[in-house]
């Protein structure tokens, strides 16, 4: 983890996107 700093920005970018997406889905349905 600590010698991959990108796949770690990756991985929490990725939690930013799913938590976006928890509020859309929520305004849809």
């Amino acid at each position: 983890m600590f010698c991959e700093p990108s796949l770690y920005k990756i991985h929490r970018h990725f939690s930013c996107l799913q938590a976006k997406n928890r509020g859309t889905n929520k305004l849809t349905s």
